[in-house]
């Protein structure tokens, strides 16, 4: 496991710096340099997908009493109400869950969402919640990675609505994990699983930090639920444990 992990340090990192705030909000001469053709070629390559599946859904006859996107989010704006979150009561958590795993993938809705706007992935604002949970849809270009980030004391569900992600998980001099790390990195790797659509994944800070990885040669979809909604996070480096602050806080649209 730790050799394929570490095929993924080849993974282009150069549009990754930050963690959570959008990796170049337009495509420019300035923001994109000398890879701006290339970011244009994968806009374009998405915007293709993007219109095709729209276009298989409108043909298909939908699922009867499919989930909505916007039936899932009445569903959580229900369990969660007018003030609380997904840390004010383990029941609401399991129900929350149970929400995002019934929400049906053929509707199609959520491709009116996923917008891209260059570089490793586009943060889409989906809901905005109760003040206390927020909804975002992100778009991950081919062979991408997030940086190892903390969720700033949130939860953080995710629900896989194309392709697959590879969640990894860190712990600082971590031992007896599920992997064998032998190396000299502060963060230790403690478990690597992918997500496949439909599958819904959880994460906090007590289990540790994590990134994600896009390790296939097509764009991946995800949609996330915080709670509660956080501006910054910490990135962390996986040799040193060093971290930064990094704004969480800009979408693609709102």
């Amino acid at each position: 496991m730790l050799s394929s992990v570490a095929s993924y340090e080849r993974i282009d990192h150069h549009t990754n710096e930050l963690c959570c705030k959008p990796i170049g909000s337009s495509i420019t001469d300035e923001a994109v340099s000398e890879n701006s053709g290339n970011c244009r070629s994968q806009v374009s390559l998405l915007i293709h997908q993007l219109e095709n599946q729209i276009r298989a859904q409108e043909a298909a006859e939908p699922e009867k009493d499919a989930k909505s996107l916007t039936d899932l989010v009445s569903e959580i704006h229900s369990v969660l109400g007018l003030d609380h979150g997904l840390g004010d009561d383990p029941e609401k958590l399991k129900l929350v869950r149970d929400a995002m795993e019934s929400y049906s993938l053929e509707t199609g809705d959520w491709i009116h969402h996923a917008n891209y706007s260059g570089g490793g992935y586009t943060r889409n604002l989906v809901d905005s919640g109760n003040g206390k949970f927020n909804l975002l849809l992100l778009v991950w270009r081919p062979n991408s990675v997030s940086p190892i980030h903390d969720h700033s004391g949130s939860h953080c569900m995710l629900k896989m609505l194309k392709g697959n992600l590879v969640e990894e998980i860190y712990r600082e001099g971590e031992s007896g994990s599920e992997l064998s790390d032998d190396s000299d990195d502060k963060l230790k790797l403690t478990k690597s699983s992918s997500v496949l659509p439909n599958q819904v994944a959880y994460i906090n800070d007590k289990i540790g930090y994590h990134r994600m990885v896009n390790p296939g040669q097509e764009f991946a979809v995800s949609l996330h639920l915080y709670s509660p909604p956080f501006d910054v996070c910490k990135v962390f480096k996986k040799e040193t444990g060093d971290s930064h602050t990094s704004n969480c806080n800009t979408y693609y649209s709102k």
